[in-house]
């Protein structure tokens, strides 16, 4: 019996599944400063666009509704640390942290608004 080799990727399902994580949110996202540490990436600083809620398995949870930009070293800790030693070492709850997402997807509507325009 001959075997066939299995794609290691779904490419269409790989860019859907991105489509709904990201978007074209993500770009914009890390143009902003952090949202802890407030590094700034037009001084040279990298900014990821980080999920607030955990996506899962492989990431097919993730919703773009739900993202902040977040400095690389932070978004790890985000992630890793627990709420007491996140608290601890930034000074912000991760809840508060979680909180800011929807003024970050406001402020996304109204950017998207003022280019349609």
């Amino acid at each position: 019996m001959k075997r066939t080799r299995i794609n290691p990727a779904n490419r269409d399902r790989r860019k859907r599944l991105y489509e709904r994580n990201y978007g074209d949110k993500a770009d914009w996202i890390r143009a902003q400063p952090c949202e802890v540490t407030k590094a700034d990436p037009e001084n040279g600083w990298p900014i990821q666009a980080a999920h607030t809620k955990a996506r899962g398995m492989g990431g097919c949870g993730g919703s773009k509704l739900d993202l902040v930009p977040l400095a690389p070293w932070v978004h790890r800790d985000f992630d890793l640390l627990t709420d007491a030693r996140f608290l601890a070492k930034y000074e912000r709850t991760k809840q508060s942290v979680k909180d800011a997402a929807p003024r970050y997807e406001a402020a996304w509507q109204e950017y998207q608004a003022r280019e349609a325009a």
